[in-house]
């Protein structure tokens, strides 16, 4: 099912409005260029998908939904990140967008604890 299946065409006698024809072409249209553009390793999440609202939906919520594991690499970044031979502007630059991440993740750490990892 398409975003069209979902919309009736109003009719007069035996002639069919020309815009809701024109509406279901669009919705084929975007449904076919959203599929197209996914990738077979997202593909499978939106199979069963009947409309393009569907389709965002679905991606949306699965595809910003953290993992256990994302959360834990960002955590291992945060304490792995070692300055070396860059400045210390770069490097806490480096230290503040994990830590941003993170906190996108909807986790997030201490500032106290944060200091600790990067001092």
């Amino acid at each position: 099912m398409t975003n069209a299946d979902y919309v009736t065409p109003i009719t007069f006698g035996s002639i069919i409005n020309q815009a809701f024809l024109s509406l279901k072409q669009q919705y084929q249209l975007i449904l076919s260029v959203l599929l197209s553009f996914l990738s077979t390793n997202v593909l499978y999440l939106v199979v069963n998908c009947p409309t393009s609202a569907n389709i965002w939906s679905t991606l949306k919520h699965v595809l910003t939904s953290p993992s256990n594991s994302q959360i834990m690499q960002l955590h291992g970044s945060i304490q792995d990140l070692y300055q070396g031979n860059d400045i210390v502007t770069i490097y806490l630059q480096k230290d503040k967008g994990l830590f941003d991440e993170l906190v996108a993740t909807g986790q997030s750490i201490s500032l106290v604890d944060f200091n600790l990892y990067v001092f």
